[in-house]
């Protein structure tokens, strides 16, 4: 069931979604993603220029957000975004379907961040190796992806 809240400023509406809630420790987990991000490699240099690269990172999709940000007040234009609550796993930025990353681990999730929806690529697997340190299942390499299909077996058209 959707939250809505409304809020003040040029943020609108927020309309919550409540994802994936495991009910046990044992039970299958669908909820990993792959996603990239462009931090700037500037960052820390004050009146450089931004230089974009590209990071890899996986995390446990939490959330997904619907916001509407009124962009003219007096027409009451509004831009839409989908924004998700991401857990991010800690691997150094390792690329788990490269081939020179046979394993990329994590022991620890940092705080929850929110992205934009379309940062994030893939559905990822993991698997447990060791008491609390778990490896990254990611084969999205030559053209793997989840296809939705329809109760017949047909491909969803979303369009």
């Amino acid at each position: 069931m959707p939250l809505v809240i409304k809020l003040l400023g040029s943020l609108y509406l927020i309309q919550f979604y409540h994802i994936i809630d495991s009910p046990s420790r044992h039970s299958r987990d669908n909820s990993f993603v792959r996603y990239e991000l462009l931090p700037d490699a500037n960052a820390s240099i004050q009146d450089a220029p931004d230089v974009p690269v590209r990071r890899v990172q996986y995390g446990r999709l939490l959330d997904i957000y619907y916001v509407e940000f009124i962009t003219d007040v007096v027409n009451d234009v509004r831009a839409p975004y989908l924004l998700a609550r991401v857990k991010d796993c800690q691997t150094d930025g390792l690329d788990a379907a490269l081939p020179e990353n046979p394993l990329v681990i994590y022991q620890r999730i940092r705080s929850p961040e929110i992205i934009h929806l379309d940062a994030i690529t893939y559905v990822v697997g993991r698997v447990e190796i060791a008491h609390n340190t778990w490896a990254i299942i990611d084969r999205s390499t030559n053209g793997a992806r989840t296809q939705f299909v329809d109760p017949n077996g047909e491909p969803e058209d979303f369009e």
